[in-house]
């Protein structure tokens, strides 16, 4: 059936554009209450993740500060019987448990790359700092005595777990002596000598007394050692480097061979510069690594017994805002002080 005389109209071009007016500054907003709040969330998580990594530098930063100059037997007198001690960054005790790197210096030969651009280098201008210790893995072998002026007999069977090369410390209360082990054997013996292709090798095959300057003991036998420790000889280079995705990050690099086999590892993502300074024992003001005080007296490595750290952190990702609502990345700067628990004159 056919209606007549009913009137039918629809929404005029006027009503239309009004309503998609409306609509649009409802969608729009919905869009800025999105946008607002996406961007509040980005912040948000990036200044968390932020807040993370601070506490990472931090806790495992601390922990190796706390364990420079540690070993098994607590004692601050090591000597070193290897060839040339001094040319390699890990094992050279004669520059004390902790030796700062300026700025301006460039790393020692052995501890990371060359400065530059490259994925785990240094970053040019930054400062480093050289932590050893002698008690990496927990598995300090206890001494039981010697039948020879160069063999060290540990209680412990052939699962001593010390193959031929390792660069060991041998400590008693009173003093410690580092030096490579020569011999392959797997028995109970622990062998000090000069020869079997190893490097750097020690400068003699005998020798156990603290001498002064400590390089190259020739005197004391090594039964004077029996109820001490022997352990594996450890050390950790930190320095800012470039990571492989266009930032920056704090690195550690650990003595995981005989001297000169090393591993490089990032640490904590987003570190873009730090800040090193000393105190040395008896005095007040905290000093950089390139201060005169240490030029003039390099000793005084051996003497420093607290560090304080700056880290400035950096956002990989631009999720601040400026006062302009242009993009940035969010930055925070962490300070804190260690107090070295085996260093300066109250070890």
């Amino acid at each position: 059936m056919h209606l007549r005389g009913i009137a039918q109209r629809g929404f005029s071009l006027v009503e239309l554009m009004v309503a998609m007016l409306i609509g649009l500054f409802v969608l729009g907003g919905g869009l800025a209450v999105f946008l607002g709040g996406h961007q509040s969330f980005r912040t948000n998580e990036g200044a968390a993740r932020l807040q993370e990594n601070a506490r990472m530098g931090f806790e495992v930063f601390s922990r190796d500060l706390r364990q420079a100059g540690g070993n098994a037997c607590g004692t601050s007198r090591v000597a070193s019987a290897l060839n040339n001690p001094g040319t390699h960054w890990g094992t050279d005790w004669s520059a004390g448990p902790i030796q700062g790197v300026a700025a301006s210096v460039a790393s020692p030969t052995g501890a990371a790359q060359a400065t530059g651009t490259a994925a785990a280098a240094r970053v040019s201008g930054t400062p480093a700092v050289i932590l050893r210790h002698a008690s990496d893995d927990g598995n300090a072998l206890t001494i039981e005595f010697s039948n020879s002026s160069h063999h060290l007999q540990v209680t412990k069977g052939s699962d001593h777990g010390l193959k031929q090369g390792d660069i060991v410390m041998a400590c008693s209360p009173s003093h410690a002596i580092i030096f490579q082990k020569t011999s392959n054997n797997t028995n109970q013996q622990i062998q000090r000598g000069t020869g079997n292709n190893v490097s750097p090798g020690n400068c003699s095959n005998s020798g156990f007394d603290y001498v002064a300057p400590p390089n190259c003991p020739t005197t004391g036998d090594a039964r004077q050692l029996a109820g001490g420790y022997l352990v594996r000889v450890g050390a950790a280079f930190w320095y800012v480097g470039h990571n492989d995705r266009g930032g920056r990050s704090l690195y550690r690099q650990g003595l995981i061979g005989p001297g000169t086999d090393t591993d490089r590892v990032e640490m904590v993502e987003g570190v873009h510069d730090m800040r090193l300074s000393y105190l040395v024992e008896g005095q007040s003001a905290y000093l950089n690594a390139d201060h005169a005080t240490f030029a003039a007296n390099a000793a005084l490595w051996q003497q420093v017994v607290a560090i304080r750290v700056e880290l400035d952190m950096v956002s990989q990702e631009q999720v601040g805002v400026t006062a302009t609502g242009q993009q940035q990345a969010l930055q925070r700067t962490v300070r804190f002080t260690v107090r070295l628990r085996n260093a300066g004159g109250e070890r």
